[in-house]
């Protein structure tokens, strides 16, 4: 006799539906953890930008009157 037929038919669907009902939940799970690590991923992202965009900004940038520019020639 082997194992197979000793295994009571209502447990072993009672066992097959649970673990389906595992399986979604674990699926769900995956999905949710994957969503939050992308979510914190972007915001890093967001705050690298922020950082540098707002450093960028504070570079004074002046134009220059090249009629005003006096070159030494002595120097070469």
């Amino acid at each position: 006799m082997s194992q197979r037929e000793n295994v009571n038919p209502i447990r072993e669907q009672n066992h097959r539906k649970n673990s389906r009902r595992y399986q979604k939940r674990a699926a769900a799970r995956r999905r949710r953890n994957t969503i939050f690590i992308m979510e914190i991923v972007l915001l890093l992202i967001l705050a690298v930008v922020l950082f540098f965009v707002s450093k960028l900004s504070k570079i004074e940038k002046t134009k220059l009157d090249m009629d005003k520019i006096e070159v030494n020639e002595d120097i070469s």
